[in-house]
Formats: structure tokens, sequence, C-alpha cells
């Protein structure tokens, strides 16, 4: 490249940048970039020319097309494709540039620029040295360090872009603030409602009426993104018009993680927090602070740490007294702090919003911002985000996080309609990459990430498993329970491996900064509960290594595997059953598996075998626990109900896919003749186990619980089974006389020889049944859908019409 174009490049170069930028890397000189910028264009154009065919007159000899790259380069951005240069033309007029050569530019251009960690992270270099500059003098100071570390947090690279193949991106590019909403039990708020979150808090600081703002939101919606907005603001504002966003009002901050709770700091806890601020008297703070404005962020990270929650209120009633001259904004997640507590400890005058998950509109806002910084390969994942349902969102992508992984992630095609395949892409591949040496650059940890992938993703596992022991109850783990679940997995560096799990993306993390005190939680529950699935199907392929099929064989041999299963699924799942979001990760984790062929271990025994009618056979009969102390808490009944619920939770949603296209039919039960109709209470255990409401898959697929079974021979004379749901069940010779079958869904199922008398099966269905030998005396069957169709709200038309369906098929039959 001639020296003229050289100079020209640097002319540019030097209008965009007056000096020099503080980069995340180094400081970068105009020579430095100027040079850098100038190396990859006269790359870029050899090759074109090179690839095309011609010497010396491409597109970029010329002016126009080189202040087009270089603006784009020196902004740290990329041409995209789409795109085209002013120019589109060598020397030859005639000769036009198609979208296929300036796409081969963009291309290699990115190529280069990726392979260069300067230009890479050159856009977010331009972001930190503008907060570089807005901080100078200020960011060393020890006072309000929380404050400045959260301003340059708005500037810091998102993770999932520190990688050395994608562009540097930041907070700053795609942050949007986010929606709320005002509860009943807060006090009124000027504009609530109406004007967006800055102008509610920023009026907030001058509101008589109201000290306290608490601002809730679940995990992952963004309450410390906002703080970071709020102070990045507010330091802009200031730079510009001597005022901030809270007016005259001096900001001080402090993330609540970084206090040690100890004796001293419950008995003061004001000094604590001063302390923290860098001031060594409230006095000293005061004066310097005035009428002030502060920021406490993370107060459900505090009361989870140190375990403080029983007397959270009565700390922080403290503390909001004590500062007394300040306006207070307090972040949390729900559940942690009570404002019926805080009135109690005499604080009044307490606003109180929420942060919304992001609706469609804040979806489509977010993506917009991210498409203006992305990678011109992530622009068709942006669409295919736009495309998914609001009410299929949930967990998805209402919320700046998951937003983000699924913007970022290596999604495939198959991943946008199986959400198992979504969750472990972004959850299991992500994990096992090796772009976490980024995160650690120049520490142990970068060494082992890739390696330990696979151990944090069972450990992820073990962590949701954890939650499920306390009934979801607490949506938490510690450092001692992260240390445990090591040990019980018998890691090796077990050490280093617990730092490492704490920097799990997976998981929302919060640790103090001397790294001993923390909680880890996962980002949303539907992440939990993706990790739930993992680690039954872990515990599955561990418990049938125990089978082995000569047991079938052999009576003492079966009875010894049965009580194996029996037991470990007793020890594993009589805490709590399954939410639905669990199932239904385990139907389509087990769909993906059928779809390839590539079925677990576990379930190539199942389906050959099907073991489960054997040992659930005997859990229902004889009871799931072996062993049982009671405690006063404990119920030895409802412990046993959810295994069995737990048990058929899982297999059913695991068989689906398999008895829907025809290949199995579930088998609960081998002797159901014999050992079930001498159990005492049949019909009473039958319904909580087997009638509950079907996991809906979309608004034509459901999962009836009890669909696709066989019940044979059974006697449930009498019993409730009302809306039960017994889509294509075969049920031969059972006797369902008295028993109450109102808005039960027998639709597609065999109930060949079955007896129904007296029974009432008003608003149900037998559409598609196959009735043969079956009687129906006295039955009540208004409003029941008919084998054939036929459905009338007049008994006698039902009855007569059922009765001609019945002696046709007798003589046809």
């Amino acid at each position: 490249m001639n020296e003229q174009l050289v100079g020209y490049i640097g002319s540019i170069v030097a209008g965009l940048i007056t000096n020099g930028i503080q980069g995340i890397f180094n400081y970068i000189t105009k020579e430095t970039l100027q040079d850098r910028i100038a190396c990859v264009i006269e790359s870029v154009q050899k090759l074109y020319e090179q690839e095309y065919g011609y010497r010396d007159d491409s597109l970029f000899v010329w002016e126009e097309n080189i202040e087009y790259y270089t603006r784009w380069l020196a902004e740290g951005f990329l041409p995209r494709e789409n795109e085209a240069p002013p120019l589109l033309h060598g020397c030859d007029p005639e000769r036009g540039v198609s979208q296929e050569e300036v796409g081969f530019i963009s291309r290699e251009m990115g190529r280069l620029v990726k392979e260069d960690a300067e230009l890479r992270s050159l856009h977010a270099s331009i972001v930190c040295d503008e907060i570089y500059r807005m901080l100078a003098g200020k960011e060393n100071s020890e006072k309000n360090k929380d404050y400045y570390a959260y301003v340059k947090s708005f500037g810091s690279v998102l993770f999932l872009h520190k990688t050395e193949d994608k562009k540097a991106i930041t907070l700053q590019d795609t942050y949007v603030k986010p929606g709320y909403d005002i509860p009943a039990a807060s006090v009124a708020l000027e504009d609530g409602g109406i004007a967006d979150i800055e102008a509610v808090l920023a009026g907030f600081a001058a509101d008589s009426r109201n000290r306290v703002m608490i601002v809730e939101g679940d995990a992952g919606v963004g309450k410390s993104s906002l703080v970071s907005y709020l102070v990045f603001q507010n330091e802009k504002k200031l730079l510009k018009s001597g005022e901030g966003i809270f007016g005259s009002r001096c900001v001080f901050c402090i993330r609540l993680r970084n206090l040690t709770m100890n004796r001293a700091f419950m008995d003061a806890p004001v000094q604590g927090m001063v302390e923290e601020l860098g001031f060594r008297t409230y006095e000293e703070f005061a004066e310097a602070a005035g009428k002030a404005v502060l920021l406490l962020d993370g107060f459900d990270e505090l009361c989870m740490m140190d375990g403080m929650a029983d007397f959270a209120e009565q700390v922080l009633g403290e503390a909001i007294r004590g500062f007394g001259g300040c306006h207070i904004i307090i972040t949390t997640r729900p559940k942690f702090l009570s404002i019926r507590k805080l009135k109690e400890e005499g604080i009044d005058g307490i606003a109180y919003i929420v942060l919304k998950h992001f609706d469609l509109k804040k979806r489509e806002e977010w993506i917009e911002k991210y498409r203006k910084v992305c990678d011109s390969e992530e622009l068709p994942r942006l669409e295919r985000i736009m495309e998914i349902e609001e009410d299929a969102s949930n967990g998805i992508c209402d919320t700046p996080m998951a937003l983000y992984m699924l913007a970022a992630g290596r999604i495939t095609d198959e991943a946008w309609d199986n959400p198992w395949v979504l969750y472990h892409q972004i959850f299991r591949m992500e994990l096992s990459n090796a772009e976490y040496n980024r995160l650690f650059a120049g520490s142990v940890y970068s060494h082992a990430i890739g390696r330990y992938g696979e151990i944090l993703y069972r450990v992820s596992a073990e962590i949701a498993y954890r939650m499920y022991l306390t009934g979801n109850k607490q949506l938490y783990v510690n450092e001692k329970d992260i240390e445990e679940i090591v040990c019980g997995l018998q890691l090796d560096a077990k050490q280093a491996l617990g730092q490492i799990v704490r920097r799990c993306y997976a998981l929302c993390n919060y640790w103090k900064n001397d790294e001993h005190k923390g909680i880890s939680e996962f980002y949303h529950n539907n992440i939990r509960d993706f990790f739930l699935c993992e680690k039954i199907f872990y515990e599955l392929e561990e418990v049938y290594k125990s089978f082995d099929p000569a047991c079938l064989r052999d009576d003492r041999m079966r009875e010894d595997t049965i009580a194996k299963f029996i037991s470990r699924f007793g020890c594993l799942f009589s805490n709590s059953s399954l939410n639905d979001k669990v199932s239904e990760f385990i139907y389509y984790r087990s769909l993906n598996k059928m779809l390839h062929g590539n079925e677990d271990a576990f379930m190539q025994k199942e389906m050959k075998y099907q073991f489960l009618g054997y040992f659930f056979e005997k859990m229902f009969v004889n009871g799931a626990i072996s062993s049982y102390q009671y405690d006063g808490r404990r119920s030895l009944h409802q412990e046993n109900m959810n295994v069995l619920q737990c048990t058929v939770q899982i297999y059913r949603h695991i068989y689906e896919p398999y008895v829907f296209c025809g290949k199995k039919r579930l088998e609960w039960f081998f002797n159901a003749g014999s050992e079930m109709n001498d159990m005492e209470g049949l019909p009473y255990l039958f319904k909580p186990v087997f009638i509950r409401t079907p996991l809906t898959i979309s608004s034509s697929y459901s999962i009836p619980v009890a669909g696709y079974a066989d019940f044979n021979l059974f006697d449930m004379k009498s019993a409730d089974l009302r809306y039960g749901m017994f889509n294509h069940s075969k049920f031969l010779s059972c006797n369902f006389s008295d028993t109450i079958l109102v808005s039960t869904d027998f639709s597609g199922a065999v109930l060949r020889n079955c007896r129904f008398t007296n029974a009432d099966f008003r608003h149900s269905s037998l559409a598609g049944a196959d009735i043969t030998g079956s009687s129906f005396e006295n039955c009540s069957l208004s409003g029941t859908t008919l084998p054939d169709g036929f459905c009338s709200d007049v008994e006698e038309e039902q009855r007569d019409h059922l009765t001609a369906l019945l002696q046709r098929r007798e003589e046809g039959g």
C-alpha cells in the first residue's frame, strides 16, 4: 500500500482519536491503530486481487473506500455483508463489484480483525476509554469504591465475548432499561407506571413522602445492571453539566455482599456500611455526603450468604434510620425483604417496585441494540429469537441474560424446536469450550476449565438436586454445599475446582471479596429444572448398572435387583414431586435421543426388557421407603407418595416419544391380576399417583400421565377417578362398578370386558374406544362422547345409542 494511502488512513484515525485509547489490554496510540488498520486493509486487498484476478486496480485503491473501511475499523465495528462500499469498481468504470465480492472482503476483514487482539477489542476499548476519562482522578479513591466499580462494569466486556473468536461487546452496547410494576403494597409514586424506571428513580430522590425505595426482581432480570446504568449515567451527566441524574445530590453505592457479617456488624450496621464506603465515622460521611442517594445492591445476597434472613429487616431498619439524611434505594430478589416487617421496625415512607421480565417489545429493543454491534454470523440467530412466541419465552428469552446466551451461544437449528437441546447446547457445549481461559487468564483456572467441562456440568446437576431436596424452598447453595458436592463426586483438585464452580455461568454467582463466603444460585428456575433433569438421567444410568437381564430368569436375583431399584428411588425422590418443567425437559431429552438413535445405555435396557413393571409394582404395593425414622416433621405416607409420583413422572415422559409412535406401551404392573387386587386401598393410592394434570407441550399436544399404559384386571369398584386421562390405555376385564368417572378421558382406549355398572360417566369421552364385551348398566352418560362420536345431554338418548352400538359390535364380532 503506497505512502499516500497510509497517510490518508492516518488522517482519518487522527480525526477519530485525538491522542490514544485506554484499551482493555494496553494503551493504544493513534499511530499503533493506524498501522494495524493499514495492515488489515492491505492484506485484504491482496487477498481480494488474488481471488478475483486483479492487480493494483481493486476497489481498495480508491480513497472513498479506504475511508469507508477505516471508519468501520476505527470505531471497532466490521462492515456487514449486505452493505456495500461507496465505490463499486476499480479503474474500469464498466466493471461492477458483485455482492459476492463485497461479502468476501467483509469476511476476510473480519477474520483478520479477530486475529488481532487490539482490533478485536477496539470497540470495547473505546467504551473503556470513555469511562477511564470520565473517572480520571476518581477511580483510585478510597471513598465510594463500589460506586466506581459499578461505573466501570457498565463498560465491561460481556462474558461470552471475551473469547478470541468474537468481537468484544460491552454491557453498555446492549443495555435496555427494564419495565416495572408497582404492587398494591407500595405507596403511590408520581408518574409511577408511566415514566421509565430511570425517571421514576430520579424523581424518588426529590420525593418528600418516601425515603426508601425497594427494587425487587428475579435473578437475571437486571437489578445490578440497573445500578451500573444509573451510576454511569450519573457520572456522564456530572461531567457534562455538574449535576447528576439525582440533581445536586451525591450518589453512594454499596455492594452488600462485600460486607462482613459478624457480631460487630450486627451491633452497629451503620458503622460497617460507613467503613465500606471508605469513611471512619458517620459524621465524616455525612459531612461529605450532605443529602445523598445511597444505593444498596443485593440485599438478598447478604441474607443468603450470612444466614441473617430471620432478622434482616431489623438490621436494615437500623441502617435506614442511621443514614437518616439519605434517600435509600435497595435491590433484592423476591421473598427476602418484607415491607411489613420493615414497618414494624418503625420504617415508613417505603416505595416498592418490581422489575418485570422482558416482554416482546423489550425483547425487540434488546435485539435491535445487539444487532448494531454483533458479528454478522449472529444475525440469523436474532431472527430466530424474535420468532419465539411470547407465551413460550419464560426462562428462554425473557431476561437480558437469557437473551444474551441465546444470541451469543453456539445454537443449532434443532435447538429452536427442542428446549432440552437448547439448554444443553448453552450449558454443556459452552461450558466445555476453551473460551473460559479468557475469563481467568493468568490464573490456575485458565488451564482447568476445558478439562473440567463435564465435571462442571455434573456439579450443576448436583446443585439443582440440592435445591430439590429442600422442596425448592432454598434456591441457593453455599460454600459448604459446594465443598460437599465436590467431595461427594470424589473429584481431584478440589480446591481449584471449587473456584471454577463458582465461576460457572450456568449459575448466578454471589461471592464475597475474600471468596471464602458466598452462595450460588441459578439465573432462572428453568435452568435449575433443566439440571435436575440431567441429575435424574445420571442416576438412572447408575441404577441400571445393577440390572442384569439374567435376573428375569432367577427369582432371588430378580428380588435383589428390585430391592436395589426401590431403595435408590426411595432415597432420591422422597422429598417432593417434580416440577412440570422437569418433566418437560425429560420428555424433550428422550425425544432427542430417540430421533438420533443414541439412547442412553439404561434406556436401551429398559426398552428391551421393561424392568419398570417389575420394580414399580413392588414399590406401589409394598411401599417405596425402605428405612424410616419419625422425626416429628416427616410423613411416611407423603414421602412414599412423592417417590411414586416422581417415578411415574420420570418414566411416563421418558416413554412418551416411544408410545406416541407406537413402538412401546407402558407396563406399570406385571402381575396386576394377583397381587395388585389383594392390595388394600388400591383405588385410593392409584388416584394421586396416576390422575394428575397432563403436561402441556403445545396447544394441540399434551401428555396424560395414565395414557398409553396397560391396566388389566384391576378392581376399581367405588373409586373416585374423576378427571382421569387414560387416552389409548388398555383395560381388560376391569371392574369400574359404582365408580365416579366424571370428566374422564378414555379416548382411544381399549375397554374390553369391563364392568361399568352404576358408574357416573357424565361429560367424559369414549371417542374411538374399544368397548367390546363391556357392560354399562344403569350408567350416567349425559354429555359423554361415545365411541362413534355421538354425544347428547339426554340420558335416554345416550343409553339407547350405546346399547345399539354395543349390539352392532357384538353382531359384527
